[in-house]
């Protein structure tokens, strides 16, 4: 501690000087055995130092969705970002983190939540790591994009997301879904780092790996709640971010378009977002 510090804590001990003070003293004096020590965050993430990107991108990818995420990163490079720099993948298998790491992507495994999973088969490990990981990154100072791994990108969505986020804690689609319980879709979630974020993130990860919820419901059902009545959220305009993949709604302003559902594939491939098949300067193979 340094003399300032000393200072106050003599001031604070003053203040307990009567008889029954004793007990009260001595709680306070262990907490004040700390007092001044710097206080590091413990985290597992043992690849952030070599993202060079501030936001991140997360995202998690097994053998089910590797080429779907193959997919999604030719589309960032055609618009001129790249994404083994730009980007966090938390893999759900041996084989997603070898092929991934092996293209040169900052990948960690899913193995901080193998003890949960086998107390609770039913949660998908990959999607709470990568909470964890978004929750780590948020609370070490980091703006992040959680992304899901069936999306495409026109153009860099990065700087409208920042200047969007300026007076936002939490940017996200626009739920068409009644089954999601609200209107945000964290499909695509940009969450600066802000006080009440870190506790919405907090937040979060207590829930999601107690109890499992579907992501949109967990992020509706939080935004709602008296504890998070300040939190600032805005939907994205559909305009630039289509949550639909129907060629009606394309414009030459459309940033980011999702996919959904069993046909996710053919759809992309139709509207000529399969960018995987066409010259991708990442990847001269199919995922193996």
């Amino acid at each position: 501690c340094n003399s300032a510090d000393n200072v106050a804590i003599a001031e604070i001990k003053s203040l307990f000087r009567g008889p029954d003070d004793s007990k009260k003293l001595d709680r306070l004096e262990r907490v004040l055995s700390n007092f001044g020590k710097p206080r590091v965050r413990q985290t597992k993430l043992e690849t952030t130092t070599s993202i060079e990107a501030d936001p991140i991108m997360l995202l998690a990818v097994t053998r089910k969705n590797i080429h779907l995420f193959l997919n999604w990163a030719c589309s960032v490079s055609s618009a001129g970002v790249d994404p083994t720099k730009a980007s966090l993948v938390v893999a759900g298998d041996e084989v997603s983190f070898d092929k991934l790491r092996s293209l040169g992507f900052v990948v960690e495994n899913s193995s901080w939540v193998e003890d949960h999973e086998k107390r609770n088969p039913s949660v998908d490990s990959a999607g709470v790591a990568l909470l964890l990981a978004g929750n780590e990154l948020v609370q070490k100072g980091y703006d992040i994009i959680f992304q899901d791994t069936n999306s495409v990108w026109l153009q860099d969505i990065r700087p409208f997301l920042v200047a969007a986020g300026k007076r936002r804690d939490v940017l996200t689609l626009f739920s068409q879904s009644d089954k999601a319980d609200g209107m945000l879709n964290p499909a695509l979630a940009y969450v600066t780092n802000t006080r009440k974020s870190r506790l919405l993130m907090q937040t979060l990860e207590n829930l999601k790996t107690n109890k499992g919820w579907n992501d949109a419901i967990l992020w509706n059902s939080l935004a709602r709640h008296r504890f998070m009545g300040q939190l600032a959220v805005r939907v994205l305009p559909e305009e630039l971010f289509l949550t639909s993949l129907t060629e009606e709604k394309l414009s030459q302003n459309t940033m980011f378009c999702l996919g959904s559902g069993p046909t996710v594939e053919k759809d992309l491939e139709k509207l000529s977002f399969w960018f995987h098949r066409s010259p991708c300067p990442l990847f001269t193979k199919e995922p193996e």
